[in-house]
Formats: structure tokens, sequence, C-alpha cells
């Protein structure tokens, strides 16, 4: 298994854009066969995904954007994960797809929730964990 690791950084005006894609997870299995791709997002609950072709699979996720703090503060961009594994038919994940951290009004901000995905069974095997950005400050007077 081959796995990356990509840092959130921020770009000027694009505070809207990430904190609505940051927290998207991606499966994509490169098989022989018919492919299959599935995206999943902020649902607030616990995932679950079974694998039904065995293959090698593509998984990436990042963690979701804080809030801006009081007085306009941005938040940071969740970070990103990803990396190749080969899965089994009928192996089961679990999947968590973090939420954006809420703004702050009069003060701090709240920091984004992490994404994370793992095999079910008996001795849960992490295959990917990407945290979330930190909310922003306050910088009123």
């Amino acid at each position: 298994m081959t796995t990356t690791m990509r840092l959130g950084h921020r770009r000027p005006g694009t505070a809207a854009v990430a904190a609505a894609i940051a927290a998207a997870l991606t499966l994509l299995a490169a098989l022989a066969g018919p492919a299959r791709a599935g995206t999943y997002n902020y649902t607030g609950s616990l995932q679950t995904d079974q694998i039904g072709v065995t293959g090698l699979y593509k998984i990436t996720g990042y963690g979701a954007a804080g809030g801006s703090g009081g007085g306009g503060a941005d938040g940071g961009l969740g970070a990103g994960a990803g990396g190749e594994i080969m899965l089994t038919a009928g192996t089961t994940l679990d999947i968590v797809v973090g939420g954006a951290g809420d703004n702050g009004v009069s003060g701090g901000a709240g920091g984004g929730g992490g994404t994370f995905v793992w095999i079910v069974g008996e001795t849960a095997s992490p295959l990917l964990a990407a945290g979330g950005g930190g909310g922003g400050g306050y910088s009123g007077t």
C-alpha cells in the first residue's frame, strides 16, 4: 500500500469553497472488470460500505475546514490523505466524514472534523485518517 499525506493550506478567497469540499471522501476501484466509485460526504453519522469486487482501491479523504473566527480570522483547511490498497470482496468499511467547524461570532471558531476509514472486523484496521482544520481565532478589539 502506498500512502501519501498532504497538509491543508490557506488560499485567499477560498474559505467557503474549501468548507464545502474539504470533507469529501472518495473510493475508486481500478479493476479489470467494471469500475466502482463512491463519494461520501458529511452526514453526521457513521457510514458503512461493503466491497463487492476484489481489487486495488484508491482511497482519498480530507478533513473538514475550521470555521472563521469573530472579526474575520479564517480557519484552517483540513489535511488530505490517500493511498491504494488491495481489498477483497465482502470486506466491510466504516467511514466517518468530518463536518465543517462553526463560525465564531464574538470569539474563536470551532475546528473542523476529521475524516476516517477503517476495516470492520475482529481487529479494526485503520486505512485513512485526515485531521480537520483548526478554528479561526478572534481578531476583534
